[in-house]
């Protein structure tokens, strides 16, 4: 049972975290963003959330932005969702697409 509520808690954090940042946030020109995964701790304390951004060269500036804005970000998220205990969200990169490109294309060569 608790596991299945923590895959419903990280399903809905990360539809209404995707249109939050869709709306609310301004990244650079040229910069996309994605949420790629969240993961949330047995407790519900603490949702990571894996951010995908390319181009590459905009990762750190979105980094920075998100940290800058975490607190705006999950008071948004909060009156969305009413869900409690509410968990403290982390943004972290997620470089899982970039591998999965490098890979396809070790393939394409061998």
């Amino acid at each position: 049972m608790r596991a299945h509520r923590r895959e419903k808690v990280e399903s809905l954090i990360q539809h209404e975290l995707s249109a939050i940042l869709a709306r609310e946030i301004d990244f650079p020109l040229g910069a996309l963003v994605t949420l790629n995964r969240v993961e949330v701790t047995p407790d519900l304390a603490i949702a990571k959330v894996g951010v995908g951004v390319i181009p590459k060269e905009s990762e750190e500036n979105v980094l920075a932005i998100l940290s800058k804005l975490r607190g705006y970000i999950q008071k948004l998220l909060t009156r969305k969702m009413n869900i409690k205990p509410m968990p403290q969200i982390e943004f972290e990169l997620d470089r899982g697409s970039e591998n999965a490109a490098r890979i396809d294309q070790l393939l394409r060569d061998s």
